[in-house]
């Protein structure tokens, strides 16, 4: 298997796991047509049956450069469950003329999509898997307080302006408890996110982190995860808090209801629901003992239904029906 980086950029975290799992990664360099040479002189060498994409550009280079270059199987990927403008009608485009299927990673996607023109038989879903970790958050050793977490890149789709609102309304209307709030990410929104927690009084509150080294102990010492986005497909930062044992607190969009039950291992609430969203804090701040009963769940939920193996054997399947 070979992966082709197409915009010089590789998460480090992505990289050492290709490295261990032996897939040979080759970074694309130069302009334009450098790189589509340096892919038609690979295709030409390799002579792969199979091409897998997943976003807008890689999906024409995938589907289109692929079908011209005679790959036989060329399977496009659409992660979120809306786009919109020109962007739409590529993706149409290259569904109808040149992908032989479109993998679709949540179920309302599809079936917006569908509505829209794409063809259900050449579209499947394929819903994210990950490994759950060997460590998980351990409630035992917690200090005072609640410590909320949100991992998302700084932008409009985020909505965590929405956010820290609802935190700012949580902490004064519990001033006996001690409130923390860890966003960690990237993104243009960053100098706008910060001027609205300096606007609100957050600064010993609120804390930003630009793209961290490891992950994982942000993961391991938050007592609650906080999602707000108003667009997802099936969003892998959720999965990754459930992974390591914590309640949700998540907007309904994408397939957020897939992940998580009201009640069971967290909150879905209406996106830009500042109230809900309070109030679903709020019940952690009662009930702190439903914090490790409802991870527990958001553990096992992954474990039973989002793994790799099960996400690969369905990508397995697709490739060897076609």
């Amino acid at each position: 298997m070979n992966l082709l980086i197409f915009n010089n950029q590789i998460d480090p975290q992505l990289f050492s796991q290709l490295n261990r799992a032996k897939i040979e990664i080759k970074i694309l360099e130069g302009n334009l047509v450098q790189k589509l040479l340096a892919i038609r002189n690979f295709v030409r060498y390799s002579r792969p049956s199979v091409a897998i994409s997943f976003l807008l550009t890689s999906n024409i280079i995938g589907g289109v450069f692929g079908k011209l270059l005679g790959i036989q199987n060329r399977f496009m990927g659409i992660r979120t469950n809306e786009i919109h403008g020109w962007k739409w009608y590529a993706q149409l485009v290259i569904h109808r003329f040149f992908a032989t299927k479109t993998v679709f990673n949540n179920y309302s996607g599809a079936n917006s999509f569908w509505q829209r023109g794409f063809y259900k038989q050449k579209s499947v879903v394929i819903q994210n898997g990950i490994k759950a970790p060997d460590l998980r958050k351990d409630y035992s050793n917690d200090s005072i307080g609640l410590k909320i977490l949100t991992v998302a890149r700084f932008v409009k789709e985020k909505d965590l302006l929405t956010a820290i609102e609802a935190v700012s309304i949580t902490r004064n209307r519990w001033p006996q408890h001690k409130i923390t709030y860890f966003i960690v990410g990237y993104g243009e929104q960053e100098n706008l996110i910060k001027l609205k927690i300096k606007e609100l009084g957050l600064g010993e509150v609120v804390n930003i982190v630009v793209n961290p080294d490891d992950l994982q102990s942000y993961f391991l010492d938050a007592d609650l995860y906080l999602s707000t986005s108003i667009n997802e497909g099936m969003p892998n930062t959720i999965l990754e808090a459930m992974s390591y044992g914590l309640p949700i607190i998540a907007t309904d969009v994408g397939d957020v209801s897939e992940l998580v039950t009201t009640g069971s291992n967290g909150f879905v609430v209406m996106k830009r629901n500042i109230d809900g969203i309070v109030e679903s804090i709020s019940y952690f701040l009662r009930e702190p003992s439903h914090l490790e009963k409802m991870g527990s769940r958001s553990r096992k939920i992954v474990e039973s239904s989002f793994t790799v193996e099960k996400m690969g054997l369905a990508y397995k399947d697709i490739i060897e029906s076609n």
